[in-house]
């Protein structure tokens, strides 16, 4: 329990580094970012394709992993719909000129926030889902969903940097986002031991939350920043993963 907390703590907390770049860091590399962004995809991928699955089967039956990969891809969406998070991008590229109050600023990363807040609690899942498969695996999710969460973790103090809102309080609130990954992760203890068919569709869901975050935002957000450096750093990402497994 104690390794599961310390590297989903890890996973969340890589939104408060985020927001703390925002204060150290002005422009950030386009290149830079598509490389962290396709390196993370690249790991998510492995794991999901190679791991979670294969064990979601082995666990139960063909069906119930289908089963639980609809859902969760299917979570991940309607979440996307309510509470749209991972729009970086475009913060990252709007024109500072005073049009925007400052108030609508800081409702529009605290909106993010919440958002970041939901998944942040669903990803937490994937880690207990990772670690209770097999070795390490646990570790390796989390660190690829470290990589995904520094970009998020700008996102959110973005605009209530551009708000001028508190630096602190700016901190404060993207490491209190940051703390719904353990959250998860917490919750993952009770219901990844109910029973093996069970573990088989929580797998097989948590599959479907990472191939979600991997086809819907990481590739084509890493993309828009450079493809050549996206692709890159999805193929190290890989390459990365497998050699730390063996």
């Amino acid at each position: 329990m104690e390794r599961l907390l310390i590297m989903s703590f890890i996973a969340g907390l890589a939104i408060g580094l985020g927001g703390l770049l925002v204060f150290i860091i002005e422009n950030l590399s386009k290149k830079l970012l598509a490389t962290i962004l396709g390196f993370s995809a690249g790991i998510m991928l492995f794991i999901t394709l190679f791991k979670m699955l294969p064990s979601s089967i082995a666990k139960g039956e063909i069906l119930y992993t289908i089963i639980g990969l609809i859902i969760g891809f299917s979570l991940t969406f309607v979440l996307d719909r309510i509470t749209p998070h991972h729009c970086f991008h475009r913060l990252h590229h709007q024109d500072e000129d005073g049009t925007v109050k400052d108030n609508q600023l800081i409702k529009m990363g605290l909106f993010i926030g919440l958002g970041v807040a939901l998944h942040n609690l669903v990803e937490g899942l994937t880690v207990g889902a990772g670690h209770f498969t097999e070795d390490n695996l646990g570790i390796f999710i989390a660190l690829a969903l470290a990589f995904h969460n520094i970009p998020i973790g700008i996102a959110i103090a973005t605009p209530l940097k551009l708000g001028n809102l508190n630096n602190l309080k700016i901190i404060l609130i993207t490491i209190l986002v940051g703390l719904f990954t353990p959250l998860g992760a917490v919750i993952s203890l009770f219901l990844y031991q109910l029973s093996d068919i069970f573990f088989s569709l929580s797998l097989a869901l948590a599959g479907g939350i990472m191939l979600n975050i991997i086809g819907r935002e990481l590739i084509p957000e890493s993309y828009e920043y450079h493809k050549g450096f996206a692709s890159l750093g999805l193929i190290l990402g890989m390459v990365f993963i497998q050699l730390l497994h063996h």
